[in-house]
């Protein structure tokens, strides 16, 4: 488990005594990872951000044992870490956008004007029968997809072995683009089995003068990649989509979720609009049983989730969603969900739910959107733009104790990054009686426990060393504010 995970888990049980198989992993929203990588030059699309997020590791990697010069390409189908259940396949491709079954509809590609014969290169595979991987190239006029040839290439080969295709029916017309893309298992047929590996080198057409200038085929050469900060222990495809981010706008801690809703296309030619909301889960659909799997150990009947959230609807009709699933033994056992309408600040709220017995897990999912109506293709246009940021996600019980309340929202501290001295700045009619002060480091050790006597309470910088902290008023068992501080 990561470090910061770990540190988190630390504040929870600090501050929020509760039984440590009913914490929320990272549900404060403020542990990301951020992932840079490779991938052949000429060839934006990879299933390196798949990987990352199901598994922790790129799969198309820079291989420096090549048939020919100094690189080669490395395709690894990955097993699952969890909460994700999905196998990835490695695959690459110059292509933008390969989201479906039909190649003719496939866009980008590089341009290329000849009419070859066949393709050809080498290889290296470590399978036999069970999978493999494959090539395949699209020729394309007029942005039309009118030919595609995939091939397989399996077996056990340690050291590089040639192959050579010859396109079968023969190309009648020359292309203005074309577009490649290798995989490391047979992605046409299933998700790959784990620990399939290929590498390729060399690969060229047949039977042309040229090859086409993008190409690569040799993968020489190499672009560093940056993809956006996946947020840990939670399945977030939507970062796939551009649905998913990280924001500083935070309720409380570093970051909060933020969530999306963006138009997308499907169908043939790539035409048909498709509403895309952002969405996360700490589990994932498994597309074999038809269930969600994963979620986290929670071992109560019934329970009450807490979050902060903001919501900027495109379309006021239109609503979040957040849902909570208990599970037992993998089967659902009951659970909540609710909508939640438009916030324009950052908005409590208590949500609770109950199951038919105890659980042993449960799964929680947010969404930026909830479209109405049957002709949804037609009408959920107008969800574009949906916004929603939410923090803070943990479980109220009862040996907390503690409440909110909105009494303390005029309590400020500034300067805010604080370099020499700070004050917290308490409103005049605010009752004192029996608040306190506590400041506490990122893992939840208390550095500073000050009783409140006075509308004003000076921090100076050799009070606290240069980084990161948060504070609460409390007064009995009301939080009354609680926020950052910055020290420089």
């Amino acid at each position: 488990m990561k470090t910061t995970l770990c540190a988190f888990l630390f504040l929870c049980l600090t501050f929020f005594p509760v039984n440590a198989q009913d914490t929320i992993p990272n549900g404060s929203f403020d542990y990301w990872s951020t992932m840079s990588f490779l991938q052949p030059t000429n060839y934006p699309t990879s299933s390196n951000l798949r990987s990352f997020q199901n598994s922790h590791v790129a799969n198309v990697i820079q291989a420096t044992n090549a048939y020919h010069g100094m690189y080669a390409v490395k395709l690894i189908t990955e097993a699952p870490v969890a909460p994700a259940v999905d196998t990835t396949g490695g695959y690459f491709t110059n292509a933008t956008k390969t989201d479906n079954n039909d190649p003719s509809t496939w866009t980008g590609g590089i341009p290329y004007t000849q009419i070859p014969t066949g393709i050809r290169g080498y290889y290296t595979y470590n399978v036999n029968n069970a999978d493999s991987a494959l090539i395949g190239i699209v020729f394309k006029k007029n942005g039309v997809g009118f030919a595609h040839y995939f091939y397989a290439v399996g077996g056990i080969h340690s050291t590089y072995t040639p192959f050579s295709f010859t396109f079968t029916p023969a190309l009648t017309q020359a292309p203005d683009s074309i577009i490649f893309v290798a995989t490391s298992s047979n992605l046409l047929v299933f998700s790959g089995l784990p620990g399939s590996t290929a590498k390729f080198d060399s690969i060229s057409f047949t039977g042309v003068s040229s090859q086409p200038a993008l190409m690569n085929g040799d993968f020489e050469s190499w672009t560093n990649y940056n993809a956006y900060p996946t947020l840990n222990d939670w399945d977030t495809q939507g970062n796939l989509n551009s649905t998913v981010f990280q924001t500083t706008d935070a309720y409380k801690g570093k970051y909060a979720l933020e969530l999306m809703t963006v138009a997308g296309t499907s169908g043939k030619n790539s035409n048909t609009f498709q509403l895309n909301e952002g969405n996360v889960q700490d589990g994932q659909w498994n597309n074999v049983t038809n269930t969600f799997a994963g979620g986290f150990p929670y071992n109560q009947q019934s329970g009450t989730l807490t979050f902060y959230y903001k919501y900027a609807p495109a379309n006021p009709k239109d609503s979040a969603i957040i849902n909570i699933n208990l599970k037992y033994h993998g089967s659902n056992v009951g659970g909540y969900g609710m909508t939640l309408p438009a916030a324009s600040s950052y908005t409590y709220v208590e949500m609770p739910f109950s199951g038919s017995q105890i659980a042993d897990s449960a799964m929680i999912s947010i969404g930026s959107s909830r479209w109405q109506g049957q002709t949804w293709q037609d009408t959920a246009k107008s969800y574009v733009g949906a916004v929603l940021k939410i923090d803070g996600l943990a479980f109220k019980t009862s040996s907390t104790g503690i409440t909110e309340t909105s009494a303390g929202a005029n309590i400020a501290f500034y300067p805010n990054p604080m370099k020499e001295t700070g004050v917290f700045d308490i409103p005049a009619q605010t009752d004192l009686t029996g608040m306190n002060l506590r400041i506490y480091n990122e893992v939840g050790v208390t550095v500073k426990s000050i009783p409140v006597n006075a509308n004003k309470i000076f921090l100076n910088k050799g009070d606290l060393l240069p980084g990161v902290y948060y504070y609460e008023f409390l007064q009995g068992s009301t939080r009354v504010k609680q926020g950052k501080i910055i020290v420089e």
